[in-house]
């Protein structure tokens, strides 16, 4: 069950050995998203004293094409070592870039980016290309752990891009137990009243539990960020107004741009 009041931090790469968790515990995150590999042993043992759980990520090959048989070996094989942080954590998998490829965020009307098909994917339709997939990850999964998936968060609008992509949020609300919608508001240019509608929508339509990502700042890196304290507790207040959690990306970003006590003051 996903707990409106659970505080995730999403974690890109690995932590290191040394890492003071003090920094880490003060924001009063709950949950932790993060690839299996990214936490050691001891590591896990020192959230779950402070009932911090950890929630693996499997991230689908985003340089090869989904219709490729080698994308779900891959799956398998991170699946499988994923399996015993669920197992140890909140019984709960997440999966990233269940898609074919192209950089949305930039632009949700015409992303670049776009995998060109190819001779695994030409002629094929790839909203039912990716079902195809999830309908095997689900499967594959025991019954006891829990999938979620991180989506794009295309709406009514943009079926263009909701094809090329292979992704129907709507659809994959019926097979994972949780969406994580991407709301990087200010890389698709949204005023934080669209981010709420859009949750208002989504919320209607999926019967997945649903749990919004929030950017920590402003991307791709290398820009100057400019997103403020004030706006992101903003978007965040959007959110829980909706009675739906929040999650951020990412703890690395956080880290980098001296955020830390400012996602603690948020989810105060």
């Amino acid at each position: 069950m996903l707990d409106s009041m659970r505080k995730t931090l999403f974690f890109e790469g690995k932590l290191p050995s040394c890492y003071n968790f003090e920094v880490l515990l003060a924001t009063g995150v709950t949950h932790i998203m993060a690839p299996a590999y990214a936490f050691t042993p001891p590591q896990i043992a020192r959230l779950r004293e402070h009932d911090v759980k950890l929630e693996p990520v499997v991230t689908m090959q985003s340089d090869t094409c989904p219709c490729h048989p080698l994308v779900w070996d891959d799956l398998q094989r991170h699946i499988n070592k994923a399996l015993p942080a669920a197992f140890n954590g909140s019984g709960i998998m997440w999966f990233d870039h269940v898609r074919f490829s192209g950089k949305w965020e930039q632009s949700m009307a015409s992303p670049p980016g776009i995998h060109e098909d190819c001779s695994l994917c030409e002629g094929k339709n790839r909203l039912r290309s990716i079902a195809n997939l999830v309908r095997k990850i689900t499967n594959w999964l025991p019954p006891n752990i829990e999938a979620g998936c991180f989506t794009v968060p295309i709406g009514k609008d943009y079926a263009d891009t909701r094809h090329q992509l292979g992704q129907d949020v709507v659809s994959l609300g019926k097979r994972f137990n949780y969406v994580s919608p991407m709301m990087y508001h200010r890389s698709l240019g949204w005023s934080v009243g669209q981010t709420a509608g859009y949750l208002s929508w989504l919320k209607e339509r999926v019967s997945a539990k649903v749990l919004p990502i929030l950017q920590v700042k402003d991307f791709p890196d290398g820009v100057p960020d400019q997103l403020t304290e004030a706006e992101m507790a903003e978007v965040h207040t959007a959110v829980r107004n909706l009675d739906l959690p929040t999650a951020w990306f990412s703890w690395d970003g956080a880290l980098e741009k001296g955020k830390t006590k400012a996602l603690a003051r948020i989810w105060q």
